[in-house]
Formats: C-alpha cells, sequence, structure tokens
C-alpha cells in the first residue's frame, strides 16, 4: 500500500490559501470564452465555468493538469441531447488538440458539461462567481500501488492487440468498444468511490504512461485510413463485392433454382444458363484489367463489341468478331480500309 501525498495548502502558484489568484481567475475566464465561441456555445446558455480536478485540491502533482468546465444547458442549444454531447465532445477533441495552452506551465484541459451532469469530485471551484462549490479538504487516503499498475498493465496489453489488428473495419469498431470500455470504468469508479476510486487512478495511470494518447492517435490514423482509397485498395474492395455476389451463384445458393437448371439433353453441358460473371482479374489498367473508361460490364461484352467499344477502340487493336460487331452495329467498319488496298 501506498500514500497518496496530500499536502497541507492548495497549489501556490494559483492560489492564495482558498482564494483563486485574481490574475489566474481572469486568465481562466478568457480561456473559457475563447473555448465556447469555439464550441458555438451561446452566452445565454452558459450556467458557470468550474476549476476541478487535483489542481483544485490538495492532491496536485508534477503532472497534474487544470481541469476547466464550462458547464451548459444542453437543452439550450438543442432538444436532441445526445446530438449536442456529440458534437461538443467532437468539437472538444479538436479544440484540447489543436491548442496548447498552460497557465504557470500547466496545461489547461477543458470540458464541456450538461449542467445537469453529476460530477464527482471533492474540489469543484466556480471561476464565474469565485466561490467554492464543492470545498476540499486534506484526507490521507491509502492506495494498493501493485494493484493500479498490474490492472494498467493489462489494459495496455489488451489495447496493444486492439492497435495492431490489420483488418481495417474490425479495427475501427474494437478501438471504438475499447476506448468505450475505458471510460466507462473510469465513470463507474468516480460513481462508486469518487476520484481515489481503483479505476480513476487506472485511468491516470493509463494517462501518466502516454497510453493514451498512442490509443487517440491509433483512433484518428485508422479513421484517416477508412477515409482514403488509393487504386489498389480501390479494386481490392471491389473485388470483394463482386466475388461476394458471385460466388454464392456458383455454389447454388442463390439464383432463384434458374440460373443452374440443367438441360435435359445429357450431351450437352449441364449449366448452359449459368449468369455471366463479373470478376475483375486484376487492377484497372493492369494486363486483363479494364481499359481507360471501361466498365466491366463493357469489358464482359468486348466479344461482341459494344456500342462504347466500337468508338472509342482503333480497329487496329480489335479482333476479327468485334470488327464484325461494330460494323453490323453501323457504327464503324473497319475492313473499308483493308478492301481498298487489297484492289
Amino acid at each position: 500500500m501506498i500514500s497518496i501525498n496530500i499536502g497541507k495548502t492548495l497549489n501556490p502558484l494559483l492560489w492564495d490559501n482558498m482564494v483563486l489568484k485574481p490574475e489566474i481567475r481572469e486568465k481562466l475566464l478568457d480561456i473559457a470564452k475563447h473555448f465556447a465561441e469555439y464550441l458555438d456555445i451561446p452566452n445565454e446558455s452558459i450556467k458557470d465555468v468550474t476549476f476541478t480536478g487535483s489542481m483544485a485540491n490538495f492532491h496536485y502533482g508534477e503532472k497534474s493538469d487544470i481541469d476547466l468546465h464550462v458547464i451548459v444547458d444542453y437543452k439550450d442549444i438543442d432538444d436532441n441531447i445526445e446530438l449536442v454531447k456529440k458534437m461538443l465532445r467532437a468539437k472538444k477533441a479538436l479544440y484540447n488538440d489543436r491548442h496548447d495552452i498552460t497557465i504557470k506551465d500547466r496545461e489547461v484541459e477543458l470540458y464541456p458539461q450538461d449542467a445537469s451532469e453529476p460530477h464527482y469530485s471533492t474540489a469543484v471551484y466556480s471561476v464565474k462567481d469565485g466561490e467554492w462549490i464543492t470545498k476540499p479538504t486534506p484526507v490521507h487516503v491509502d492506495v494498493d500501488e501493485s494493484l493500479i499498475r498490474r490492472k494498467a498493465e493489462e489494459l495496455i496489453d489488451q489495447g496493444k492487440l486492439v492497435i495492431n489488428t490489420e483488418d481495417i473495419d474490425d479495427k475501427t469498431e474494437r478501438l471504438d468498444k475499447f476506448k468505450e470500455k475505458i471510460m466507462n470504468m473510469r465513470k463507474a469508479g468516480l460513481e462508486k468511490d469518487g476520484e481515489f476510486s481503483t479505476e480513476n487512478l487506472v485511468f491516470k495511470e493509463l494517462r501518466n504512461s502516454g497510453f493514451l494518447e498512442k490509443l487517440l492517435t491509433a483512433i484518428n490514423k485508422n479513421i484517416d485510413k477508412t477515409l482514403s482509397l488509393d487504386e489498389m485498395e480501390k479494386y481490392q474492395r471491389q473485388a470483394r463485392r463482386i466475388n461476394k455476389i458471385n460466388i454464392p451463384i456458383l455454389l447454388g445458393l442463390k439464383g432463384g433454382g434458374k440460373a443452374f437448371r440443367p438441360k435435359k439433353n445429357k450431351k450437352m453441358a449441364p449449366y448452359t444458363n449459368e449468369p455471366k460473371l463479373r470478376y475483375l482479374s486484376a487492377p484497372p489498367g493492369a494486363p486483363g484489367g479494364l481499359e481507360e473508361g471501361e466498365t466491366i460490364y463493357e469489358k464482359e461484352d468486348r466479344r461482341g463489341a459494344t456500342p462504347a467499344y466500337c468508338r472509342k477502340t482503333p480497329c487496329r487493336k480489335m479482333g476479327f468478331t468485334q470488327k464484325a460487331s461494330c460494323k453490323s452495329q453501323g457504327i464503324k467498319d473497319c475492313y473499308r480500309g483493308n478492301k481498298k488496298e487489297k484492289k
């Protein structure tokens, strides 16, 4: 067991005894105003600006940051509370990622918080009103350090497996679930035992070790990858979609019983009604692949020469069947030049 270091006073860089220094309070209000403007939160919807966390308490440490909460009535923004919550959280993540704001070398972390949402903390100071909502008191807390580290290491091992998942679609789902698991763990601990709960301390261990930053980086990179598409990936995805349709047909699992009905004449090939397959044999532009501007259906019909194929393909690149087909359609006569030459 270890004891959390509980000081006798609040951080003197920010506080005069139990009163927030005027210049610190003014700066925090300026930061909160800028944050609210970025989130498009109307002034009338801001109920309070609160300072909470370890820097508002007696157990601050070297890595403690300043937790600044902008208290908002979500109903004033829109009746769809869940939509408002998701929008503000997304914009909050962007804001904290793009801005590196510090006070006395301590990072300022900003959060939008619904006025109806309970906040589990032993210290909450209203920056707007300049008074305590929940006044902190020095307490002695014993923590099982080995338990905290063991649980954190177990989560890191699980997280590494998720981060190293190769399948993009599966990885997206697993990353989201793992992140939600960590957030729910912390929330449950705060609701049960407050900020000194095992779950909350495990969360802080994950954050201090840099693992949470790696997890968020992996999530962002995976989002970028799922939204990007190069030619080979495009070809592979098209091929998978096409084959997903045709393979069941080949196995007789689809087609309504018509596609694979054999002929009564046993001397004939049994599956003459088999539908044309639409496989991609190679990426666009490669030998055996689609020609520039050609669809997969046009590729199949090169034997019969579609109008589009006749118009864009030079005679010298056509076979006998294609030339005959183009001529019969009245689109192009590839034999005219040869006849003149013979004459």
